[in-house]
């Protein structure tokens, strides 16, 4: 039944690697063009458009992602300064451009999974970059040329970052490794930060020192003239000081760390857990039984009783019952029943 109506439920699947939300509007153009055929008395309905949830969810997450971007590049350029903040977004941009082309290459659709990966890795994409600009403004505060600078940081740093990038990717390998459903629904929350994660470290040792000798200038420095100390300033100062309390009260760090990490552990407790979040489609589902042996008449006269309740409250758009068994399956956390003559479902929006 569908609005009070006898229904015939007809579901399209989507084939492996097609883009759901094109295949969608080719359905309606295609519908729209059978109108003209379609015989009298007989309307169409939709229980489930998978294109536009898809399509609602992906434009979601791209708009949460250009808002982090711009956020991570709003940051630099108030902690770091213009040039060095501007020459470090335009590294992220062309990582993130960068991955966006490798997935293409390896088939990775757009999807929630794979774009929330990029927003988690946000934060980690700029820290190579970082390190390798701060190297190049040191060196020539210390008056060496930017060509020195930049060859001093690259040989110093190339191995550790690596390695702290192949950690960073490590972290998140038994996700996309598993082998049982979360490697299906999460594989590409890996596979998107090894590509991205992994072209960060690249990106820092080759463009990041071309685009510092377009963006930065060489400091002029008499010869037997004293340079200035690069960790002078104020926020090095405090830090270096905060640092010197620290080693000296060794036990008492120790300490404080261990409470601080027993403390967040505790408070992880406290937070709602769940795997995936919350389905964001306003679609309620219910499952009907009546009393074993119920003749399935009696099933669907229950389920014309509900529907009809269930039309006459408000912001509802309509109500899709099905009586003996359920629907076809039309998305991932709906799995229909068999056939039973007691079992009814309902679903509505």
């Amino acid at each position: 039944m569908y609005n009070g109506d006898q229904a015939l439920h007809l579901g399209v699947s989507f084939a492996n690697g097609v883009n759901v939300v094109e295949v969608g509007k080719r359905l309606e153009r295609r519908l729209a063009e059978l109108k003209e055929n379609q015989p009298i008395g007989i309307d169409i309905g939709v229980v489930y458009a998978q294109p536009l949830e898809v399509d609602t969810s992906v434009q979601g997450f791209v708009v949460s992602l250009g808002q982090a971007v711009a956020i991570v590049i709003i940051v630099l350029l108030f902690f770091m300064g213009l040039r060095s903040g501007l020459l470090i977004g335009l590294i992220l941009l062309l990582t993130v451009l960068g991955t966006f082309i490798f997935m293409k290459y390896f088939a990775i659709d757009l999807q929630r999974i794979s774009l929330g990966a990029l927003v988690i890795a946000l934060g980690m994409l700029v820290d190579n970059a970082i390190v390798v600009v701060e190297g190049i403004l040191i060196g020539l505060k210390k008056g060496r040329t930017k060509t020195e600078a930049a060859s001093d940081i690259v040989t110093q740093t190339k191995w550790p970052l690596l390695g702290a990038t192949v950690i960073a990717v490590t972290a998140f390998a038994p996700i996309g490794l598993s082998s049982d459903a979360t490697g299906e629904y999460c594989g590409t929350l890996f596979s998107v930060l090894l590509i991205s994660l992994m072209l960060s470290w690249f990106t820092a040792m080759t463009l990041t020192p071309f685009f510092a000798s377009l963006f930065f200038k060489e400091e002029m420095v008499e010869e037997g003239s004293e340079t200035e100390d690069p960790y002078n300033g104020m926020l090095f100062v405090v830090y270096k000081k905060f640092l010197d309390i620290c080693m000296r009260r060794a036990y008492l760090t120790m300490i404080v760390l261990v409470a601080a990490l027993v403390a967040a552990i505790y408070g992880f407790t406290l937070l709602k857990q769940s795997f995936f979040p919350s389905s964001t489609t306003p679609m309620l589902m219910v499952d009907i039984w009546l009393p074993e042996g119920t003749d399935i008449r009696a099933t669907e006269d229950k389920l014309v009783e509900l529907e009809s309740w269930i039309l006459d409250q408000p912001n509802v758009e309509f109500v899709n019952t099905s009586a003996g068994k359920g629907v076809q399956r039309f998305m991932l956390t709906y799995a229909p029943e068999k056939t039973y003559s007691a079992f009814g479902d309902s679903s509505s929006v």
